[in-house]
């Protein structure tokens, strides 16, 4: 089926879906505020964590973030120990980042956190709904995929 045909037909569910993910994703890094973490910081972790050695200006672009904050932002994840910067070695100029000890545990306690809000919400769906969640995954999994793909380009 033709991507435009498919918006056309699938407007509402397209909607439905949006409002939806949106309103999950609000609740979960609200998780990661209580843990002491902007929106941003947070977003900046998990890149630093899933592909370490990153120059800022490749987290910047991954997360579609402007280039002078993430510098800013980064000072202050450096100064509350949850990164660290090493000169990069083919270009002085620049650093690679890595995510510290402390990082990992205060990531990991936000996504503890994050799948117990999760199961809780889940867990008080009807049976039925939770097998078509769960069927869903794989597909939704792929689209995050194919999403963390293009933003590497």
């Amino acid at each position: 089926m033709r991507r435009d045909k498919f918006q056309a037909e699938k407007t509402t569910d397209l909607e439905r879906l949006l409002m939806s993910v949106l309103a999950i994703a609000r609740s979960l890094r609200a998780l990661g505020s209580a843990a002491g973490l902007t929106p941003t910081e947070l977003t900046i972790l998990v890149r630093i964590a899933q592909h370490e050695q990153q120059r800022a200006a490749d987290v910047a672009s991954a997360a579609g973030l402007n280039r002078t904050l993430v510098s800013r932002v980064l000072a202050g994840m450096e100064e509350k120990g949850l990164i660290a910067r090493a000169t990069d070695p083919d270009d002085r100029r620049a650093s690679r980042l890595t995510i510290t000890r402390a990082g990992r545990e205060l990531l990991a306690g936000i996504r503890a956190r994050q799948a117990e809000w999760l199961a809780d919400r889940i867990g008080r769906l009807p049976a039925d709904d939770v097998s078509r969640l769960l069927a869903a995954v794989p597909a939704l999994a792929a689209l995050a995929e194919a999403n963390e793909a293009a933003a590497g380009q």
